[in-house]
């Protein structure tokens, strides 16, 4: 097995994980170490020791390789994730926050953090928090009662100690049909709101309560470069995600006093089955692939596309003590989208 050397200094007594595959699993020649207890997180083996200056080792292919904890305390960060869309959920909605899940919660886990998932899918829910592994845990939560998010949040603190990240991801689009503020469905406009805006603005509540005592932590919530610029999405949709920012910029001027950080990130267009479900109602004959194309399309950074991943690292940064000095701000995720318009107007001839 051939070793990366150049990354870190591996025979360090500093703090790292070290993971192994399960062909691996054999004694091998390795910097020495104390005992320290082994835990099976699928068919990852993975050995802990008291951190000094927290690092991560672990194998990518025949290297192994280190990365730095994004956080600076000795134990693992608590983050709660709050995750919710309407519920009559079909498969396709699990596979979507699966994906979200998988894609932010092993991000974060990846980074020393401990993840608690919480949204009403409960056999979703539990599935993605297995596969995830030993340092993610899942809650049923409906984001819509305020009760049950505050349930969630004293049940993290009384197992935890702390909740040192609260992540408000829940969200639904609503119905595309009509498209005319003339007709809008005041009460499907209620329910967006209820889950877009009330039940963020009660996870903000509710993580303040405890952050507050503690003198720290961090909040992130989601908006969308919809709540940038308008008409990409229903107008239910596009006033929920334009609330967002303004909630953050609120909160923050209280939160700052109390050493508490929020901030809310708005992602361009991601190829999830939500996406594609919507554009598939625009454009009902168009083929998946096509969908996709027009997806990735709506960017204009060339040579990029928009992934979950770029989302999940956008709020990775923010969570951690590489962004310890930002809150209050809205990181927008959109390769450009929003940043500028070209003219389209016609010059005048000289004639």
């Amino acid at each position: 097995m051939r070793f990366v050397t150049n990354v870190t200094d591996l025979a360090s007594e500093d703090y790292y994980d070290y993971i192994m595959p399960a062909e691996e699993r054999r004694d091998v020649h390795s910097p020495p170490r104390s005992p320290n207890p082994v835990e099976f997180v699928g068919d990852r083996r993975v050995r802990r020791r008291s951190p000094s200056s927290p690092e991560i080792a672990e194998f990518a292919g025949d290297h192994r390789v280190c990365r730095r904890s994004r956080w600076s305390s000795n134990d693992p960060n608590i983050c709660m994730f709050m995750q919710q869309e309407a519920r009559r959920q079909s498969s396709s909605h699990n596979r979507r926050c699966k994906r979200a899940w998988k894609s932010h919660g092993g991000e974060f886990i990846r980074h020393g953090a401990r993840v608690v998932i919480v949204d009403s899918d409960e056999e979703g829910g539990f599935k993605a928090a297995k596969e995830l592994g030993v340092a993610a845990e899942f809650m049923v939560c409906d984001v819509t009662v305020e009760a049950d998010i505050a349930r969630a949040v004293e049940t993290t603190v009384e197992r935890h100690g702390k909740l040192d990240v609260m992540y408000n991801n829940a969200g639904i689009v609503g119905p595309t049909i009509p498209a005319s503020i003339s007709e809008l469905d005041m009460k499907e406009f209620e329910n967006v709101m209820r889950i877009n805006v009330i039940g963020v603005v009660s996870g903000i509540k509710h993580a303040a309560k405890v952050m507050i005592p503690a003198g720290s932590g961090c909040i992130l919530c989601t908006s969308s470069v919809a709540g940038v610029i308008g008409g990409l999405a229903p107008h239910s949709y596009t006033i929920s995600k334009f609330t967002i920012p303004g909630i953050v910029k609120s909160a923050a001027s209280e939160l700052c006093e109390h050493g508490v950080r929020i901030n809310c990130i708005s992602p361009g267009t991601v190829a999830t089955p939500l996406a594609l479900r919507y554009l598939r109602k625009v454009f009902p004959t168009a083929t998946e692939e096509k969908l996709r194309e027009t997806v990735k399309g709506m960017g204009e950074l060339k040579g990029a596309e928009c992934e979950e991943a770029d989302v999940a690292k956008a709020a990775l940064y923010l969570a951690s003590d590489d962004g310890k000095y930002v809150t209050g701000h809205n990181l927008v995720v959109d390769g450009g989208m929003t940043a500028f318009k070209i003219a389209g107007f016609p010059f005048p001839s000289d004639s």
